[in-house]
C-alpha cells in the first residue's frame, strides 16, 4: 500500500491566511486495513465552508460525492464525515482542503442595521477613500480612516471575534506584503462580517471568542501590510460559495447622503 498525504488550508475571504489558531481542522483515521474515515472540527464561533477534494485517488472508493463539500457549523467537534475504502492493491490517495468563513444558505445582510464608526467615541477622522475608491476599492464597498499609529479601533457593530492576525510587522506599497496586514473579523448576528485591517503588530486587544459589543476596543491602528500610511481599512463582507462580497452598510452618525472621501467623522454614542 502506498499513502500519500498533502495538507493545504487556504482562507479566503472575508479573512486572511495567517490566524494564530487553527479553524477547522481535517483527519483521516485509519478503521482497517484499505478503510479511512475522514473526522473534522470547526473550532470556532462562526460557521466554515469545508472543500475536500482529491487529486490522486487510486483503487479506492467513496461514501460521498468527491469533492466533499460542506458547511460546518460553529464550534462542531469531531464529526465523522465520510468514508473511503480501497477496492484493490495496491491503492493511493492523495487529498487537500480549503476553507472559508462563513454560511451562504442562511447569510443574509440585515439592510436595516445601523454601525457606529469604528473609532473611539467623540473623535474625529477624515475617510481617505471611501466606497469604489479608485486606489484599491474599485467595485468594493470598503472605507479607508485616517489614523496615526496606535489609534484604538473599536467595533462598528456587535458581534464575535472569529479571526485575527496580529504579527505582522511589515507594511508599504508593496502587493507582496498583503499577507503581512494585521487585521480582526468580526462575525455578526445575520451572517456578515466585518474586518478591520492594517492594525498595529501586537495590537489586538481582544481573542479569538470575544463578544463585542458597538463601540467596544478591539485594537490599535498600524501600518502592515500593503498600505501606503497608517490607516484603518474597514469592510463588511456577505459570504457565497468560497467567494465573499463586500456590502454597503450605513452609519448611525451618517445624515443621510453617502460618505464623501475627504471629509471628518464624528464618532458618537447615538443608536438610532
Amino acid at each position: 500500500m502506498i499513502l500519500l498525504l498533502f495538507l493545504l488550508s487556504s482562507l479566503l475571504l472575508p479573512v486572511r491566511q495567517g490566524g494564530t489558531e487553527s479553524e477547522v481542522t481535517v483527519v483521516h483515521q485509519k478503521l482497517s486495513e484499505g478503510r479511512y474515515v475522514f473526522i473534522v472540527s470547526n473550532n470556532r464561533s462562526a460557521p466554515y465552508q469545508l472543500a475536500i477534494s482529491f487529486s490522486e485517488f487510486v483503487n479506492m472508493r467513496a461514501d460521498a460525492d468527491r469533492p466533499v463539500e460542506v458547511v460546518l457549523p460553529a464550534g462542531m467537534k469531531d464529526y465523522r464525515l465520510f468514508h473511503i475504502q480501497s477496492t484493490a492493491s495496491p491503492f493511493s490517495f492523495t487529498y487537500s482542503y480549503k476553507v472559508q468563513l462563513g454560511d451562504p444558505r442562511s447569510a443574509r445582510n440585515d439592510d436595516q442595521a445601523r454601525y457606529v464608526l469604528p473609532f473611539e467615541q467623540g473623535t474625529s477622522r477624515i475617510l481617505m477613500q471611501g466606497y469604489n475608491g479608485e486606489f484599491s476599492h474599485k467595485n468594493t464597498f470598503a472605507l479607508d480612516f485616517q489614523m496615526p499609529e496606535g489609534t484604538l479601533v473599536c467595533a462598528a457593530r456587535e458581534g464575535v471575534v472569529v479571526a485575527l492576525k496580529n504579527d505582522g510587522i511589515r507594511g508599504g506599497m508593496d502587493k507582496a506584503l498583503e499577507s503581512e496586514a494585521n487585521h480582526i473579523t468580526v462575525y455578526h448576528s445575520d451572517g456578515t462580517f466585518a474586518e478591520y485591517v492594517h492594525l498595529k503588530y501586537q495590537g489586538a486587544l481582544v481573542r479569538i471568542g470575544s463578544v463585542v459589543k458597538a463601540g467596544e476596543p478591539l485594537g490599535l491602528s498600524g501600518n502592515t501590510g500593503y498600505s501606503s500610511q497608517p490607516h484603518l481599512h474597514f469592510a463588511v463582507y456577505l459570504p457565497g460559495y468560497f467567494s465573499a462580497t463586500t456590502v454597503p452598510i450605513r452609519f448611525v452618525e451618517q445624515s443621510g447622503q453617502s460618505m464623501q472621501q475627504g471629509m471628518s467623522y464624528t464618532a458618537t454614542s447615538v443608536r438610532r
